[in-house]
């Protein structure tokens, strides 16, 4: 399910800067049901009920992207909430993130999830946002998949995010106040 992302996008990355600062990028760590990330200076509270944290399930560090949390709870509200970092320069055509992540969304109709909402902006945390929400009913239990990326410090950062019902869903995407920014370091 969640996995399709990271997958997607390290698939289609191009080769990296001779200098890189993706393994400092990629260095986030989990405690007490928070994610924080001295890279991005950035703390995070994770879903409740806490679920099964998993720190760079797919990482390519020569390609300057991976997936570097992945959020896995089964009980009754389940759920999946995941975060992939890109190196901004490894899209230098890009000029804004909406086609980004409606070249996402097009990966996954063409796996056979359907559209419920288009790419949208959307503040949070006081980051700009593009949200694209899509319905996965081949699953073995159908559920909503949200994709939504903001720009940070030289990367596309992304949040993926699966559940069985709009209000867990809604209850999911909501950085505000979960997300902190400008964290000092340790």
């Amino acid at each position: 399910m969640i996995r399709a992302l990271a997958v997607f996008l390290l698939a289609g990355g191009v080769a990296a800067l001779a200098q890189s600062d993706f393994p400092a990028a990629a260095n986030g760590s989990v405690r007490d049901n928070i994610y924080t990330n001295s890279f991005f200076r950035l703390r995070l509270e994770l879903p409740k009920p806490a679920g099964n944290a998993i720190l760079n399930e797919v990482r390519q560090d020569h390609e300057q992207q991976g997936r570097v949390l992945t959020v896995t709870y089964g009980g009754a509200e389940r759920y999946t909430f995941g975060i992939t970092i890109l190196r901004r320069t490894n899209f230098p055509t890009l000029r804004s993130l909406t086609p980004f992540v409606r070249s996402v969304r097009h990966n996954f109709e063409r796996e056979g999830q359907e559209l419920v909402s288009a790419e949208a902006p959307v503040k949070m945390a006081g980051l700009d946002f593009v949200r694209t929400v899509l319905r996965d009913v081949k699953s073995q239990v159908p559920h909503l998949h949200e994709v939504e990326c903001t720009e940070l410090r030289g990367y596309i950062m992304c949040f993926e995010l699966e559940a069985e019902t709009e209000e867990r869903l809604s209850e999911l995407s909501n950085l505000n106040g979960k997300l902190t920014l400008n964290v000092p370091s340790p």
